[in-house]
């Protein structure tokens, strides 16, 4: 049976659209856990060694944004405002879960990735706790940016 050219290339553009739309409808709707020691901060480029104080950003249209510290995260949602479009996980407290940044408490003191400071808390666990904003103006307040920005 001989195939005529312009069936063949026909089908070709159909099959390649199809490998296209599926490729995103795949693209993540919520977090993920990162390749801990191979996936690296989006902002200081320092691979992800642990979950505990680690975030991520998912948005619409995007790939993953993985921080190893939310200070990293936030930092970067600073200087680049199209990302505040996307949603911010951080870790539960106590729960291997993701959860998302503005419905959880924070409080400083901690030893983190990039020394920021900042995680996540039980609600009650503290009376120095902080949302989120609280945390992304003090950072900005405070200059506590990331040690390249420091400068």
């Amino acid at each position: 049976m001989k195939v005529d050219r312009r069936e063949a290339i026909k089908f070709t553009v159909v099959a390649m659209g199809g490998v296209i739309l599926s490729g995103a409808m795949c693209r993540p709707s919520g977090p993920r856990d990162p390749h801990l020691h191979r996936d690296v901060c989006a902002h200081c480029r320092m691979s992800i060694s642990e979950l505990r104080f680690a975030a991520q950003l998912v948005g619409p249209g995007t790939e993953v944004k993985f921080y190893d510290d939310l200070g990293c995260a936030l930092w970067h949602r600073h200087r680049n405002p199209d990302l505040k479009k996307g949603v911010l996980y951080v870790r539960h407290p106590q729960e291997e879960r993701w959860v998302l940044a503005h419905e959880i408490s924070y409080r400083k003191g901690f030893r983190t990735p990039m020394d920021f400071g900042y995680g996540t808390v039980k609600e009650g666990d503290s009376s120095d706790l902080m949302d989120l904003e609280g945390v992304e103006k003090a950072l900005v307040q405070n200059a506590a940016m990331a040690p390249q920005d420091r400068n």
